[in-house]
């Protein structure tokens, strides 16, 4: 069985931040609750809690 993966550098926070960006580029739109979860994912952590209020949605690649 082969597996279709993308490896990048990085730790846990850079892998949790690229894939709630990835659900932002499948040809579906995210619903008002995907965006309110992947908000949240964020700032539930301490790090991330400190962004700015524009660096969130840029990083998430929301548009409000």
């Amino acid at each position: 069985m082969k597996i279709a993966a993308e490896v990048r550098p990085g730790n846990a926070l850079d892998a949790i931040t690229a894939s709630l960006r990835a659900n932002a580029e499948h040809r579906w739109r995210r619903s008002n609750d995907d965006k309110r979860h992947a908000v949240r994912t964020l700032l539930n952590d301490p790090e991330w809690a400190q962004w700015s209020d524009s660096r969130v949605p840029g990083q998430l690649r929301l548009s409000f």
